[in-house]
């Protein structure tokens, strides 16, 4: 569950409403505090949902428990994951609802209003989750974030050590790949294979995961019923 307060939430608000302005974020006084995977989301799904004001108006969804309407990636979730992708994106602006239930069940479709208001809310809970974590482990000496990634701090700033968690990922099958999204913009990024567990670190934040390969093809299946919010759990089983 969500343990952020009020002013890790305005701190992140603030840095949300930034990027929504257009406005670059350079967090190199902020130690550990890496914004670089949302900010590249923010980038696609601004682009994204601008697309798609022009033909159906309405963006595919992920609805995990709990009742949050995830927006999805377009062109990394719908486009690139399935067999013809080169033409199904065009198919889906054009016919948006038959595209889905002909192709991938396992999301929605909402007015894109919505969906950038969801994306928009979700994203500053993700990024609050974070900043949470980081003083926590300052003010409190939490030793759950006991690893390190090397990445940027942000588009275009400076590469840094950043803490994470190692966590893992268990399924039923064997020689899996699993993937991971932030829970504000459904976009898989890899996280280690084969299964099972698939162990990598991750940073802060509250996350869905999802697998593919083996009988499950090459469009990666996220499990609806488990969102896990990194410290806190270190693990997550998927029914794969």
């Amino acid at each position: 569950m969500s343990d952020f307060s009020d002013a890790d939430r305005d701190k992140a608000r603030e840095i949300i409403n930034r990027l929504h302005e257009g406005e670059d974020y350079f967090p190199e006084g902020e130690s550990g505090l890496s914004v670089e995977d949302i900010e590249n989301d923010f980038i696609e799904f601004s682009n994204e949902a601008s697309l798609v004001e022009m033909y159906t108006g309405q963006f595919p969804v992920l609805e995990v428990k709990g009742g949050a309407k995830i927006p999805v990636s377009l062109y990394h979730s719908i486009a690139k994951n399935i067999i013809g992708r080169h033409l199904l994106l065009d198919e889906f602006l054009f016919s948006g609802p038959a595209f889905l239930r002909r192709y991938d069940a396992q999301y929605t479709l909402i007015p894109v209003k919505k969906a950038r208001e969801n994306f928009k809310k979700l994203a500053t809970d993700f990024l609050a989750e974070r900043i949470s974590a980081l003083r926590h482990r300052r003010e409190k000496e939490d030793k759950r974030m006991d690893s390190e990634l090397h990445m940027n701090l942000s588009r275009g700033g400076t590469s840094s050590t950043v803490p994470g968690c190692q966590f893992s990922v268990i399924t039923k099958s064997s020689g899996l790949s699993t993937y991971w999204s932030g829970a504000y913009y459904i976009n898989p990024n890899y996280h280690k294979a084969p299964t099972s567990p698939a162990t990598a670190p991750l940073q802060a934040g509250t996350y869905v995961f999802g697998v593919n390969g083996g009988a499950y093809g090459s469009r990666v299946r996220w499990d609806k019923n488990k969102v896990c919010t990194i410290p806190g759990c270190n693990s997550v089983t998927l029914p794969y």
